[in-house]
């Protein structure tokens, strides 16, 4: 039997929608990614920049500048006994002006963590943050606790996506 009939499977036992509930989903801004400083600082309380400091930019790196959007939600799992808040950051890069469906392909993995101390939002280096905290707070196999993280990760990745999108294209020069 393959995986892909296995997780179905899985999936059809497990229900991973109906373990967690989130509310009071907002976002509260993007930082815009410029250089290599932004890109290596993302997401962290920054002190103040001293004037006329030269910064390095991203040259011939095949990188884009883009932008990411970052915010807070309230999360209720059945795994924990508590409900949390997280914290969340998407990247999103702009190539044109005009908003297409092929903008979805524009973003970059869904971050969240929570409780950690001087960010603003997660960087790439907290990217399963919370997949890690999930893991270590519960009694249930890692497979389940993946699946259900899966599903919950899926989920916001689709709301925000679309969010930003229609953020973007009200905000488009063009509309």
């Amino acid at each position: 039997m393959g995986e892909a009939a296995v997780l179905k499977i899985l999936d059809r036992f497990l229900k991973p929608k109906g373990w967690y509930q989130y509310r009071d989903l907002q976002i509260t801004g993007f930082c815009f990614i410029g250089n290599k400083d932004d890109q290596r600082n993302a997401g962290f309380i920054r002190a103040k920049e001293e004037p006329g400091e030269r910064k390095r930019g991203f040259g011939m790196n095949p990188i884009k500048p883009y932008r990411d959007y970052y915010g807070k939600f309230k999360l209720k799992i059945r795994i924990l006994p508590e409900e949390i808040e997280v914290l969340f950051a998407i990247g999103y890069t702009i190539n044109q002006k005009v908003v297409t469906v092929d903008d979805y392909s524009n973003f970059s993995w869904l971050r969240l963590a929570t409780g950690v101390p001087g960010i603003i939002y997660p960087n790439l280096a907290h990217q399963k943050q919370l997949l890690d905290y999930l893991m270590m707070r519960s009694k249930l196999p890692k497979f389940i606790v993946s699946r259900i993280y899966h599903y919950l990760e899926f989920d916001l990745h689709q709301h925000l996506t679309t969010e930003i999108v229609r953020k973007e294209s009200l905000h488009s020069p063009l509309s």
